[in-house]
C-alpha cells in the first residue's frame, strides 16, 4: 500500500562496499533500478528505526537477525518487569504507564506480525514460527493476503525479467 516504498539491504556495515560478494552483487542491482527508491545498506541494529519500508536480505542472515531481535525483546521485557517488582514506587509508577508500557511490548512482539513473506518462488509464502499462537497465525494469513492484494510476486516477475533481457 506503500507508493514509492523506500527499499534497504540489510547488511554489515552501510557503506556500499560491505558486505559478502553477495550482498554487493544485490546492493548493485538495487541501486542501478530507477524504479526502485533504494536507500542503501542498514545495519541489523537499525532495523528498528530505520525509514525504510522494505528491508532485503537472504533468508538465512533474516532468520538469526528476527531470531536475535525477538530474543532481545523477550530478555528487555523480563528485565523491565523484574526492575518494576523491585520496589512500591515501580510498582504504582508502572501502573500509570499500564498504557504505554502494552503499546512497547506489542511494538515488539512478533506475533503482531505474524511472520516473514518468503520471495523467488512462483507463489506467495509466509513462514510463521512452528510454535506460532493462533493469533499469530491469523497474522501471517493478513500479511500473506497484502502480498497477493498488492500483486508482489507479479511485480517481482517483471523486475526479474526487465533483469534476465539485459
Amino acid at each position: 500500500g506503500v507508493e514509492k516504498p523506500l527499499v534497504g539491504l540489510i547488511n554489515i556495515g552501510t557503506e556500499p562496499g560491505k558486505g559478502r560478494d553477495q550482498e554487493k552483487e544485490v546492493y548493485k542491482l538495487l541501486e542501478e533500478d530507477p524504479s526502485i527508491n533504494f536507500y542503501g545498506n542498514v545495519e541489523p541494529k537499525d532495523m528498528l528505526t530505520t525509514e525504510c519500508d522494505i528491508l532485503v536480505t537472504d533468508g538465512f542472515s533474516g532468520n538469526l537477525v528476527m531470531k536475535t531481535m525477538e530474543g532481545t525483546a523477550k530478555a528487555v521485557g523480563s528485565l523491565l518487569k523484574q526492575e518494576i517488582k523491585k520496589s512500591f514506587r515501580s510498582k504504582i509508577g508502572a501502573l500509570f504507564m499500564k498504557k504505554s508500557l502494552n503499546n512497547f511490548k506489542s511494538t515488539l512482539n512478533s506475533e503482531e506480525v505474524g511472520g516473514a513473506v518468503i520471495f523467488g518462488i512462483d507463489g506467495t509464502v509466509v513462514k510463521a514460527h512452528g510454535n506460532s499462537s493462533a493469533y499469530a497465525f491469523s497474522k501471517a494469513i493478513e500479511l500473506c493476503m497484502k502480498a497477493v492484494k498488492g500483486n508482489v510476486v507479479e511485480t517481482m516477475k517483471e523486475k526479474l525479467s526487465v533483469l534476465e533481457d539485459e
